[in-house]
């Protein structure tokens, strides 16, 4: 069997593996949210596009409020992507250079994860191929209104609607690649570039202004705008472990020999454009001190330089083939603990819970198990039943998905979530786009769907007292007390430790 078949096989096995896994493993908060946001679909949320979501209610109408059907489109990205990379990596280089290319990227521990639990990273991984290899293609075409052109800002475009900061560093890094290298200045004369750059801002930009609160996600945005420069030395190590720190350590030494690479054009080209995407990034999260693994797209053509340069530098041999070997053993050790590090303490080693990756969350069937029995135990005292409140949207939108539909919410209709957070006076996630018991006004409630009824908090911890709760919680009801404490464990091992407190007639926040 040559190489190329065998490298198909196993890309096929780890595809058919991702799909297994996905259906094996509980959601994270990241994708309940999605799910959320694919039961009730806009142009734009508070802070990405509606591709993700609208892809979610494709397959959900297909396999049904699944994890099949939450994660189905994740191993088709990451395979698509493969493929776009090939083409890509091929057309630069050459097909030995693709060849390895393709394997570190199945290996990488960003890629495994994204193929099993984040659509959104899995989208991303996709689309910035996508774009490159549609610049690549306009780039060698002597049409001037050439369809790769096209496409290639569709795909930025797109990249955009999943993280507009994320779509405005790929245009930058496109942008710098050309200014940059004398080869491509030429190319600023023709009407590609600016297609390309134009598609890739107004896709985005119009999503944003037809979902009429383009102001909010722009606020939403920019509303931590600072300095944070642990945030930023935080995404720097997350770079160094969700791509591998023997490959990460090799990136940085390919980026000091650029006398290596650089009088190459299409070398330079993708080293500028993905460099710059990492550079922005970094940038970024020491601003806004938010972390995302989406700018971590940037490593991917990096990747392919990082290969080719090993494949013809000058070291002896041996010592080549001995860093190969361990880069690649340790990558593919990463992206298995990458996936799912609860497999660690399955061994007998005491991995820390904070220190999954992804954080899992484990035990969400028995927890919406036990809410459910206390519903039903509610409805003695209120026949048409209990609303639900959560501690954070995450917990809200998993409890959602897990929660049995035949269990007694109480909601005024089908356009409320079942499981709400405690109201603000801001906005500070998508349940403030949706309607839910705090809409009614302060200290009014007479009208309001949700006046006199009584609700059931789940707060995170065991037993913590009740005036530790949010105040806008407590001084939205008449009476508060304890209800239960609820302890998951799997095989003697405590997944997670839940207070519920009940909250008797809602009457709004006081003036």
């Amino acid at each position: 069997m040559n190489a190329d078949r065998l490298i198909l096989w196993g890309i096929g096995i780890l595809t058919v593996c991702r799909w297994w896994l996905g259906t094996s493993m509980e959601l994270t908060g990241e994708e309940a949210l999605y799910w959320m946001e694919s039961q009730r679909l806009d142009w734009f949320f508070m802070d990405h596009g509606p591709l993700g979501a609208a892809l979610i209610r494709l397959s959900t109408a297909v396999f049904g409020d699944t994890l099949l059907g939450v994660r189905y489109w994740n191993p088709l990205f990451i395979l698509l992507a493969t493929w776009l990379l090939y083409l890509l990596v091929r057309s630069v280089f050459h097909q030995v250079v693709a060849r390895w290319s393709v394997v570190v990227f199945q290996l990488c521990p960003i890629v495994n994860v994204a193929g099993v639990s984040a659509i959104d990273l899995a989208l991303a991984l996709f689309l910035w191929p996508a774009g490159v290899w549609g610049l690549w293609c306009g780039l060698h075409r002597v049409h001037r209104w050439h369809g790769a052109w096209w496409g290639a800002g569709v795909a930025f475009g797109c990249l955009g609607t999943l993280s507009l900061p994320l779509g405005v560093a790929s245009l930058v890094g496109v942008s710098a690649g050309l200014l940059v290298l004398p080869r491509w200045e030429s190319q600023w004369r023709r009407p590609g570039i600016w297609i390309l750059i134009g598609l890739g801002l107004l896709l985005p930009s119009a999503l944003m202004v037809v979902s009429g609160h383009g102001s909010l996600s722009l606020r939403f945005l920019f509303q931590s705008v600072g300095l944070h420069p642990v945030v930023a030395a935080g995404g720097v190590l997350a770079w160094a472990w969700w791509i591998g720190p023997l490959l990460a350590v090799g990136m940085v030494w390919v980026g000091c020999r650029w006398r290596v690479w650089g009088r190459e054009h299409g070398v330079a080209l993708l080293a500028v454009m993905g460099s710059t995407v990492l550079m922005l990034g970094a940038m970024w999260e020491a601003l806004s001190g938010s972390r995302s693994l989406l700018w971590l797209v940037g490593a991917v053509p990096c990747l392919a330089v990082l290969v080719s340069v090993w494949l013809r530098t000058d070291l002896p041999l041996e010592v080549k083939g001995r860093w190969r070997l361990w880069a690649l053993v340790s990558t593919g050790g990463l992206a298995v603990l990458g996936v799912n590090t609860a497999n660690l303490r399955t061994l007998g080693f005491p991995w820390p819970r904070f220190a999954d990756t992804p954080r899992l969350t484990e035990g969400w069937t028995e927890t919406a198990d036990s809410v459910e029995a206390m519903l039903v135990s509610g409805l003695t005292q209120q026949p048409q039943g209990l609303f639900l409140v959560a501690e954070s949207a995450e917990s809200a939108a998993l409890l959602e998905f897990y929660l049995p539909e035949e269990a007694p919410v109480y909601r005024p209709s089908e356009v409320f979530p079942r499981v709400h957070l405690v109201e603000s006076a801001g906005w500070e996630s998508i349940y403030d786009l949706w309607p839910n018991y705090s809409h009614a006004q302060p200290g009014k409630t007479n009208g309001a769907p949700f006046a006199d009824y009584s609700a059931l908090y789940l707060g995170q911890g065991k037993g913590e007292p009740i005036d530790t709760l949010p105040g806008n919680f407590i001084n939205a009801f008449r009476a508060l007390d304890f209800a239960a404490v609820l302890e998951v464990k799997r095989r003697r091992r405590e997944l997670q430790a839940w207070t519920l407190y009940h909250a008797y007639q809602y009457r709004g926040l006081p003036l």
